[in-house]
């Protein structure tokens, strides 16, 4: 079972790959997590690994779905601000440069949110 944090974008027109305005990404959180409510400048620190750990000290898993389905995209676009080539592109550069690599990518929103429910720290998104 997964937590929803008190998050959900919607955002103008079509983002990419076909996910509409209409069809907001939700953030989603392992039940023992604390958190309830998290701000556009958090998940990018935690999705772009920049930021490691909650505010409680507790190490957060950021967990993503695979590269080519709706939800990645638009998360990318809205949360990263940039297209799904340009992060695999980020990606490649921090590694160039010895920091941390990308999230675990889960194969499918099912499979993510096995992973965030029984994964302590564990954040990751779905489509509602």
């Amino acid at each position: 079972m997964t937590k929803i944090a008190s998050v959900v974008f919607l955002c103008a027109g079509l983002v990419g790959n076909g996910v509409a305005a209409s069809e907001p990404i939700i953030i989603v959180v392992s039940p023992d997590d604390p958190m309830s409510d998290i701000k556009t400048t958090e998940l990018r620190e935690i999705f772009g690994g920049d930021r490691t750990h909650w505010t409680g000290g507790e190490r957060v898993t950021p967990i993503n779905i695979r590269q080519g389905l709706p939800e990645r995209a638009a998360f990318d676009q809205i949360v990263l601000g940039m297209s799904s080539d340009k992060v695999k592109n980020y990606w490649v550069d921090r590694k160039i440069r010895g920091k941390p690599g990308s999230p675990k990518e889960a194969a499918s929103v099912l499979l993510l949110q096995r992973v965030v429910g029984s994964t302590k720290g564990a954040i990751g998104y779905v489509r509602r």
